[in-house]
């Protein structure tokens, strides 16, 4: 299982590249392959962030292995959309032993979809 770090920011353009980079470099000393995920991009060209993260760290991986679905992906169809970000997501961490994950810096990204909403209390067992 790969060790996952969620990096996000609560406004954009928060700088949390920086951050991501860094989390990114401390990695690579600690444990073999760290892999970079962007879960939703830009249409039409490619994230420069992710392609930074690529090149300085020397990720080997596909462009198309560390980056989800696009905004109109998520527009159109929510649920859909945070399927295959998850599976994305599981294919790269299946690949790696840490994965960086760099939170979009774009207002314009919906909500995720109730089925991907943490419980407010954790599941119960009976017993009898």
């Amino acid at each position: 299982m790969a060790i996952g770090v969620y990096v996000a920011a609560g406004d954009a353009r928060s700088n949390k590249g920086t951050i991501a980079l860094g989390m990114i470099e401390l990695l690579t000393r600690q444990v073999g392959t760290v892999g970079v995920f962007r879960p939703v991009v830009r249409p039409g060209r490619e994230d420069s962030l992710v392609n930074t993260a690529r090149g300085r760290f020397g990720i080997g991986l596909p462009y198309a292995m560390c980056t989800g679905v696009t905004y109109e992906e998520v527009h159109a169809d929510e649920e859909r959309a945070a399927g295959e970000i998850l599976a994305r997501y599981r294919a790269l961490a299946g690949r790696c032993d840490a994965v960086v994950v760099i939170g979009t810096d774009y207002t314009d990204v919906a909500r995720p979809p109730s089925s991907c909403s943490t419980p407010s209390s954790p599941p119960t067992s009976a017993h009898r």
